[in-house]
């Protein structure tokens, strides 16, 4: 099976397993309004508890 995945899937996967926890962040990195934006459009999207999908930003 893992021979049939896309390079998609496969990027996907990698992602999933290589996914952890922010403690720190750099406070020298700017990101642009449409970055922040794209960024909270996708994190919305993201599983929550009950599927409630609450965000409030």
């Amino acid at each position: 099976m893992a021979n049939d995945l896309t390079l998609e899937e496969k990027a996907l996967f990698t992602t999933m397993k290589e996914r952890h926890s922010v403690k720190q962040y750099q406070p020298d990195v700017k990101m642009t309004k449409t970055e922040l934006d794209e960024l909270l459009s996708i994190a919305t999207t993201a599983p929550s508890a009950w599927n409630l999908q609450h965000w409030r930003f």
